[in-house]
């Protein structure tokens, strides 16, 4: 076995009596080798902090895993991208949709778009670079700034697209559906929610993608519902139901989510049993994905839509002891889960029941309640509902083409004005090979002649000589 070189260099220092110059190479090699070590040490470690971190998240324990993810972050330097890359979207997963604090979450957006800071950076983590340009069109999204966030949604379609797997196009028709039913434009919403469920099934198989995989099922028997397409609905509601069962097994350690989703789905299978007025079936439904979904780790703001559902149905069957009894338990949940949606809507329900009860008063502090809100909603939701998505869609891939079509028209004037170049370097060549070759002739010629001079010469020189 060969010595290590530092062995070697130190051997020859010693033979020459540098003996000092010997021990600092030694230690300099000790403590840069150790420190190389040390990293690759640190950065392994915190891949398992991440996956620890990753299964409290999916666990529905995603305030458990913020705490634990930025207490470790402290003890660790020098982290790859993709560590980086985990580290900010877990953050941002959390503030963005569990706190639902839209100015941290636009913090951690720009923080993990920095982290991809070079062209060979965007390239090498394309996917990745793709989610984060769809995380800052989402915070846009959710200032209301439209325009700027069509533009990060199809920047990150684009990147989908440059990168060997096309997962992430996937992200992009999900976003468009639920703009498209935002806008109330079910169908489309319906179309674009299929096309994600085809897309999202080049994935990796992990939590992640059944998770987002069963959502896309949901959203389009929603979108369905809300046109009154009822059997495509519960088609797509039982391929949802079906989809979760037979993950279960799979991914048993996230029990509480798979619970909360098949929450989600009940509540909205209720609606179409309440449109064919089969109120006995809706009602257990209801009841079931409420039971769920205000457990711990299930979807609250869930529960309460699905708890006003069962609300409304109290008040057709003229329960209305139920209906108030039910009603003062969903205030209480509104005062610490913030639902704007659901606080319209109780609003409603509590003008109705005074109304019932002949008690006009309170029955028109809570219908002015009610309008001021819903009037409010109206107002936040007119600027998008006004832009035409497709349109914006359009301009942008219009936009794209041309760009495309100006670095192509560059390209090929830079190929025509090289090629233009070679062409007369080459007639150069040609030129001076011809004129080389000319002269050639007439020195050849000239050797030639003077050669048969010469032999001239020499035959009557000899004939001299001879004579």
């Amino acid at each position: 076995m060969k010595p290590p070189k530092s062995e070697i260099y130190c051997l020859k220092w010693f033979i020459h009596k540098r003996l000092p110059f010997c021990l600092l190479f030694m230690f300099i090699t000790f403590i840069s080798c150790n420190d190389a070590s040390h990293k690759t040490e640190n950065k392994l470690r915190y891949s398992k902090v991440i996956d620890s971190a990753y299964r409290l998240y999916y666990g529905g324990k995603s305030k458990e895993c913020v705490r634990y993810l930025n207490a470790a972050i402290t003890r660790y330097s020098d982290l790859t991208t993709r560590q980086k890359y985990d580290y900010g979207t877990l953050n941002f997963g959390y503030f963005f949709h569990t706190k639902q604090d839209i100015n941290r979450a636009i913090l951690y957006a720009d923080s993990i778009l920095a982290v991809f800071d070079t062209p060979e950076k965007k390239l090498q983590y394309a996917a990745e670079y793709s989610q984060s340009l769809f995380y800052k069109g989402d915070v846009l999204f959710t200032r209301n700034k439209y325009n700027e966030a069509y533009q990060y949604f199809y920047q990150g379609k684009l990147m989908a697209k440059t990168g060997a797997n096309k997962c992430n196009l996937g992200d992009f028709s999900y976003r468009m559906g639920m703009i498209l039913y935002k806008q109330e434009h079910y169908k489309l919403a319906a179309d674009n929610f299929r096309n994600a469920w085809i897309e999202s099934g080049q994935c990796p198989v992990n939590f992640l993608n059944f998770y987002r995989r069963q959502e896309l099922l949901n959203n389009t028997a929603l979108s369905y519902s809300k046109i009154n397409v009822a059997d495509s609905a519960l088609v797509y509601f039982k391929k949802a139901l079906d989809f979760i069962d037979s993950n279960s097994v799979k991914y048993q350690n996230h029990k509480p989510m798979l619970d909360a989703a098949r929450g989600v789905v009940y509540g909205n299978l209720a609606k179409i049993y309440i449109l064919q007025q089969n109120y006995s079936i809706a009602k257990k439904l209801l009841q079931r994905s409420i039971h769920i979904n205000l457990s711990k780790g299930g979807d609250n703001r869930d529960a309460e839509l699905s708890e006003l559902k069962l609300a409304h149905l109290y008040y057709q069957e003229n329960q209305l002891d139920s209906m108030v009894s039910l009603l003062n338990t969903v205030r209480k949940q509104l005062d610490t889960v913030n639902n704007q949606d659901a606080e319209v809507d109780w609003n409603l329900m509590m003008a109705n029941y005074f109304t019932s009860r002949s008690n006009p008063k309170p029955a028109l502090a809570y219908i002015v309640r009610y309008n001021a809100l819903r009037d409010s909603a109206i107002a936040g939701g007119k600027a998008l509902k006004d832009a035409d998505i497709n349109q914006q869609i359009q301009r942008l891939e219009k936009d794209y083409q041309v760009n495309a079509m100006k670095k192509d028209i560059q390209l090929r004037d830079s190929y025509l004005k090289f090629s233009a170049v070679i062409g007369l370097m080459l007639v150069t060549i040609v030129f001076l090979v011809l004129l080389n070759w000319r002269k050639s002739g007439k020195h050849i010629k000239m050797l030639g002649n003077l050669n048969k001079q010469i032999n001239d010469q020499n035959a009557e020189l000899e004939h001299a000589l001879t004579g």
